[in-house]
């Protein structure tokens, strides 16, 4: 990993110096504002983690690259690429390869943070003498505490429910007691050009590309039947890993494969209600589906393992709040662990609809995230 910094100091000032994340978005360009601003000596590290280009031949990281560039220069900041796509592949990319072949849907932007962006932030950090890290996301940290950002429409703290205390001590979160649209004037009044960029969706390697013809060379997939949740044959899917609990399709008693079928326009034409995907049966290479309020889709207990707790496991059992994918509201849960599997069981007071395994519980206690399992 090559992780040289050409600046004007060979160290920074004690306890003054922080590495940040550039992505190339208005969040992180933000952030080293603000952090300049406070007196911090910022290092402007840009992360390349996919070079891939996309169906039309083009790399969206080379311009996210270039408008970093830009960034760093307009604040007068040191800038530095670093290459980190091995890693990522490794770490991030294999396993989300490897959970759709297993029928679930792993969540990598989770994964990236704790195992690749901050790993490789801080070793940056610690080469060059640096005493903090940073990144443009919407959360806030104190004393080695993860806590939700003040805009609840834009918080961010379910993508950083897997990062360790050591990790978060070391971490300012310049922009987590803003609003986005406090984000947007800041930029605006100092004239960065990403004022009014926007972010990136969908998952971050694939960025805005179609998911099926990213994926199709990449997993194990095979056409299989598609049934409503009385056995019934209702047409056929592409294959398991292209599907995701809780999707909408509308495929009446045509088949997935036909177009007009996956948004939901094939079964209005047969007079019926679209279905969604209900649950994955890997083992049959079955695709159950189920309409909107069918109780298929709903479940009030899962189970989760893998927990990480950031400051330490809590006592159980744990009266908290549950977030079971991104921007979802908090939901009221009783979280007992089953102490001869290791398995957490989560128990909501209220049904929850396309619990979807292989994603991330994240728990809450006020504004605090205490950490984050994997849902069975």
């Amino acid at each position: 990993m090559n992780s040289e910094l050409n600046h004007k100091k060979a160290c920074p000032e004690p306890g003054r110096g922080v590495v940040l994340g550039l992505s190339g978005g208005v969040d992180s360009a933000v952030a080293a504002h603000l952090l300049k601003e406070q007196g911090y000596e910022v290092f402007c590290v840009y992360l390349k983690n996919w070079t891939e280009p996309d169906e039309n031949g083009v790399c969206p990281a080379l311009r996210d690259r270039e408008d970093a560039m830009r960034i760093a220069a307009k604040l007068d900041l040191p800038f530095q690429t670093v290459d980190h796509e091995k890693e990522y592949r490794d770490r991030v990319f294999a396993p989300f390869i490897e959970g759709l072949n297993r029928g679930i849907n792993p969540n990598p932007d989770v994964l990236c943070n704790p195992f690749v962006k901050f790993v490789a932030l801080s070793a940056i950090a610690d080469k060059i003498g640096a005493a903090f890290i940073a990144t443009g996301h919407y959360a806030r940290q104190e004393n080695g505490k993860l806590l939700t950002g003040r805009d609840p429409e834009k918080d961010q703290s379910y993508f950083l429910s897997r990062l360790t205390k050591e990790q978060l001590s070391r971490t300012l979160f310049p922009i987590g007691e803003l609003t986005k649209p406090e984000v947007r004037a800041i930029a605006c009044q100092i004239g960065l050009h990403v004022a009014a960029k926007e972010g990136t969706s969908g998952i971050c390697f694939i960025g805005e590309r179609n998911f099926e013809n990213f994926m199709k060379d990449k997993v194990v997939s095979a056409p299989g039947p598609i049934v409503d949740t009385e056995g019934k044959i209702v047409g056929e899917h592409r294959g398991l890993p292209f599907y995701t609990i809780g999707q909408r399709h509308g495929f009446g008693h045509l088949t997935d494969a036909d177009p007009s079928a996956r948004l939901g326009t094939a079964a209005a034409a047969a007079g019926g209600e679209p279905y969604y995907v209900a649950q994955k049966i890997v083992a049959t290479n079955t695709l159950v589906v189920a309409r909107a309020y069918d109780p298929a889709l709903f479940r009030n207990e899962i189970e989760a393992v893998e927990a990480h707790w950031i400051t330490g496991e809590p006592v159980f059992p744990l009266e908290c709040a549950v977030r079971l994918r991104y921007r979802q509201a908090l939901q009221s849960c009783t979280v007992t662990l089953q102490s001869e599997t290791a398995r957490l069981r989560l128990a909501f007071k209220e049904d929850q609809k396309a619990v979807t395994p292989g994603q991330y519980a994240a728990f809450y206690a006020g504004d605090v995230c205490l950490g984050s399992a994997v849902i069975l």
